[in-house]
């Protein structure tokens, strides 16, 4: 008996050329999680400063800077990461579409792959 594909990997197969895209989505949207973890361990830096009696009011300016950088940064790597990925989808959704394969709701993914099965036999969607 033939072992069924996980959903992942018939994404994997339909992807073909877009590959590359989900790749580089997956790098950026770590980049965003990293970015966006950075400012908690400065505003630990700005509680330990204060704690210890610091009135510097330029390192305090330049650390929100250095928080509000790196909210920028994330928020850039977030923004590339979900258009490579929407890319990818969608020009993968539109050439299976093009062969006639079904697209839609189905009760689950199990109902959809029977549905295209068929149409697999004849034509490689990647």
């Amino acid at each position: 008996m033939e072992k069924e594909k996980s959903p992942a990997a018939w994404i994997m197969q339909w992807a073909g050329k877009q590959k590359i895209l989900y790749a580089l989505s997956i790098v950026l949207a770590v980049f965003n999680v990293l970015f966006k973890l950075i400012p908690f361990f400065i505003i630990g830096d700005v509680i330990n400063r204060l704690i210890n009696g610091e009135k510097d009011l330029k390192t305090y300016l330049i650390e929100i800077a250095m928080i509000a950088g790196s909210f920028v940064i994330a928020e850039i790597f977030h923004s590339v990461s979900t258009a490579f990925s929407h890319k990818a989808t969608f020009s993968v959704l539109g050439f299976c579409s093009t062969l006639g394969m079904f697209i839609g709701y189905e009760e689950n993914f199990k109902n959809a792959v029977e549905k295209t099965k068929a149409l697999n036999n004849h034509y490689d969607c990647a």
